[in-house]
């Protein structure tokens, strides 16, 4: 070796120092600068420069939109003084986060079936949309194992539940996005997927309406209780909703009609109820979407439990203090309510075909329900 041979004065320089490492990229992803060689002699060839940085992540979706692309790798470091090569170009940055949206108000269909059950349309983890009922008197979507093929991922939570119709479910619980169409995509949020059930299947148990899921947007039902769903809808969106069956939509966001009467709590509240012309008593109540003809207590109604109100009775519906009707029927041989022995009623889907009503998400687990 040269170097070897000959030492001291004169002597042929020793090789470059090599270069130092890129810098780190910047939000652009530009590649730091390479160290300087070493001080070498005048025979050594110059180091090669340092690799660029990595780039930066990628940049955000944007109205509802896809993940951002990755971001450009930084630029290689350049060469030192004496002479060595331009380092090699910096990784990709990592994958942009999910679109975000301006959004104030949103609508997708709502179908009324038999008259009595509101429905719509949803898609889970990008698999093929299928029909669930619109349940404001319970909180999380809910699942037909049988109807959902795509993978979800890991199972994050299990647990047991029912409906008031009789059924019994076992549950395991995913994170996933729920699509309601039209763009409407939410955030991961938990979904319950039913593994087990008696009697019979959900989908059996919601042959009627057609659905093969329930979607519980209730705030203050807490049952199953995993998501509300609506709150996982991003922006304004997940302020709330307004159920119009009228008009056959479902609507997410702010309030956009005006005038109506506002009461606390959604689905459950207190109100005053009178039966025909008698006198006016308060009721805890369930505003139930879902809940077809709806219950009524024994002791509200005067009757014994276990038959139904008879035809003909004016069910009258007012806010706590009695002083402003909410609403008011008169039952039918097909649409009266069924005498219980427990203390709550439950409107069924009543109110909601009488007028538009909005469910608001704010204050946070108790919610407010306004009829326009």
């Amino acid at each position: 070796c040269i170097r070897d041979r000959f030492s001291g004065r004169g002597a042929y320089g020793g090789e470059g120092g090599s270069g130092g490492a890129g810098g780190n990229a910047g939000g652009a992803g530009t590649g730091g600068t390479a160290g300087s060689g070493g001080a070498g002699g005048f025979g050594g060839n110059g180091a090669d420069g340092g690799n660029g940085g990595n780039g930066g992540n990628g940049g955000f979706g944007g109205i509802n939109g896809t993940f951002g692309t990755n971001g450009a790798g930084g630029t290689g470091g350049l060469g030192t003084l004496l002479g060595g090569h331009n380092g090699n170009i910096g990784l990709n940055g990592a994958t942009g986060g999910i679109g975000s949206t301006t959004l104030t108000n949103a609508t997708v269909p709502l179908q009324l079936v038999n008259t009595t059950e509101p429905v719509v349309f949803i898609s889970l983890n990008g698999g093929q949309m299928v029909p669930v009922l619109l349940d404001t008197g319970s909180t999380g979507l809910v699942m037909d194992s049988q109807f959902l093929t795509q993978n979800f991922g890991p199972v994050i939570g299990t647990g047991t539940a029912g409906y008031a119709g009789g059924l019994t479910y076992n549950y395991n619980t995913y994170s996933t996005t729920v699509d309601f169409g039209n763009g409407l995509l939410t955030l991961p949020t938990s979904v319950n997927v039913v593994t087990s059930s008696s009697p019979g299947t959900l989908g059996n148990f919601l042959s009627r309406s057609g659905a093969v899921g329930v979607l519980g947007i209730g705030p203050n039902n807490g049952f199953p209780g995993t998501s509300s769903i609506v709150t996982a809808m991003p922006g304004l969106l997940n302020n709330g909703v307004l159920i119009d069956e009228s008009a056959g939509i479902l609507q997410f966001g702010p309030n956009t009609l005006t005038g109506g009467i506002t009461i606390s709590g959604a689905p459950i509240s207190t109100v005053a109820v009178q039966i025909d012309n008698g006198p006016l008593q308060q009721a805890p109540v369930m505003f139930d979407s879902g809940g077809i003809n709806g219950t009524i207590p024994s002791a509200l109604a005067s009757l014994p439990s276990g038959g139904f109100v008879p035809a003909g009775t004016t069910i009258s519906v007012y806010t706590s203090d009695g002083q402003t009707l909410l609403y008011s029927y008169t039952t039918t041989a097909t649409n009266t309510p069924f005498v219980t022995s427990g203390g709550v009623m439950n409107t069924g889907h009543v109110p909601f075909a009488q007028q538009p009503i909005y469910v608001s998400y704010s204050p946070t687990a108790i919610g407010t329900t306004t009829f326009n």
